[in-house]
């Protein structure tokens, strides 16, 4: 018994061992954060809510209900009567006003769809974005342990080098204050790196996430040549879409002047009446828009400032939206540019000169603080290329926000719980 319990604990181990060291991607993030996050049951609910003002708008008034009673006593030769009414009437508006008021209807729900959207296209970016952060605090923390590692390799081998009588003091000086002063960085690398996972646990709802993350780099992202890539901005759309439904109210303020209609039945009893007691009868009534001149006018002039207002407000998130695409593909160009002026150039000159410094150094041609130099300007460059790669990344997140693309398979609907 005790030999079984000890085989499934090394199983559990090693399933736990073996998903903690399977590559956790970017989308898989995201995916997580849609399920987890607060604001996926805040884009649900925007929708929601605008469906139910849908129908609430579009229902008809509580029809009204009258009971009636009239009694005369008998005297002054008048007979006795009696005589009970039940009424019920229905105002409705004119018919050709609902048409109007469903497409404004629609056209706001069709604003709140794209709101829910854009509420998840934000969370996506703060997702993104974090992935990001914790990939390369990783990156920057490995290739910093690298670094240490090489210059604690080093240090040991001055002593050794020292107690031979190879080098001077100096020199084993200096190797282990470099060596102790990258460990110090080390330390603060590690701290950044607990942070940006941290924020990343957050935001997914992972008590621990995967000890590697998968590269985020988009190796197949084009980048967008269309100036009006933004077209479709859930922002922009959403924009378009409460235009819409001005279009629409200012409409139905033009034709306020329409009557109402009041439609209603009764059943009147008398039962005192010497045949037919019962009767029953039909009304049909109209409102008569006396005050159209007055307060029609005033209703189509809020409603027409209104629609140009919104019209507006289209038209400068289109301006805004060319403007920060076309400084983000600026940004994009420059950043590539860069990156390939570390790849093409500064990352094999810098590894050129870092082996040229060390066999000058071995021959005694220089000294040590020029392979120190070398040693430097090489993880300057690592980690300046690295940070440029999460720039070029940055600049894609934003583009993917400015066009409304995801990275996950689906992006219209909240997924289901």
């Amino acid at each position: 018994m005790r030999t079984i319990l000890v085989l499934l604990v090394v199983v559990v181990l090693a399933l736990a061992a073996n998903a903690q060291s399977q590559q956790w991607t970017v989308a898989d993030a995201v995916i997580a954060a849609r399920d987890h996050h607060p604001t996926y049951i805040e884009a649900a609910a925007i929708l929601d809510q605008a469906k139910g003002a849908r129908r609430s708008s579009l229902s008809l008034d509580s029809p009204s209900f009258s009971v009636e009673f009239e009694g005369i006593p008998e005297g002054a030769g008048v007979n006795t009567y009696e005589e009970r009414r039940l009424a019920l009437f229905q105002e409705i508006d004119f018919p050709l006003r609902y048409f109007w008021q469903i497409k404004k209807q629609n056209a706001l729900v069709g604003a709140a769809e794209f709101q829910q959207q854009l509420l998840l296209m934000d969370l996506e970016r703060e997702v993104r974005s974090a992935y990001l952060e914790a990939w390369f605090a990783d990156e920057r923390l490995a290739v910093l342990e690298r670094y240490a590692a090489s210059l604690d390799t080093q240090a040991l081998t001055f002593r050794q080098m020292r107690d031979v009588g190879r080098i001077a003091d100096l020199d084993v000086s200096r190797a282990e204050a470099e060596a102790a002063e990258v460990r110090s960085d080390l330390r603060i690398s590690q701290s950044d790196q607990s942070a940006a996972r941290a924020r990343l646990e957050n935001l997914t709802g992972y008590t621990t996430l995967p000890t590697k993350l998968a590269n985020p780099l988009q190796s197949n992202w084009v980048p967008p040549i269309d100036g009006a890539v933004w077209a479709n901005n859930f922002d922009l759309l959403s924009a378009r879409k409460l235009a819409d439904a001005a279009d629409n109210d200012q409409t139905l303020a033009a034709t306020s002047w329409l009557p109402s209609l009041e439609i209603g039945g009764f059943r009147q009893h008398v039962p005192s009446a010497v045949e037919g007691s019962d009767y029953w009868g039909f009304e049909v009534g109209l409102s008569v828009p006396l005050w159209y001149l007055w307060g029609g006018i005033g209703e189509i002039e809020v409603a027409t400032a209104q629609k140009r207002s919104a019209w507006a407000s289209v038209g400068k998130r289109q301006l805004e939206l060319n403007t920060e695409w076309q400084e983000s593909f600026a940004q994009l160009q420059a950043v590539r540019e860069r990156l390939n002026t570390f790849e093409q150039v500064l990352i094999p000159t810098s590894e050129n000169v870092k082996r040229l410094a060390l066999r000058s150094y071995q021959a005694g041609k220089a000294s040590y603080l020029d392979v120190l130099e070398a040693q430097r300007s090489m993880l300057q460059r690592q980690l300046g290329y690295l940070e440029t790669t999460r720039d070029l990344e940055s600049i894609h997140i934003a583009l993917d926000q400015l066009a409304g693309k995801s990275i996950v398979a689906s992006n219209t609907e909240p997924m289901e719980r």
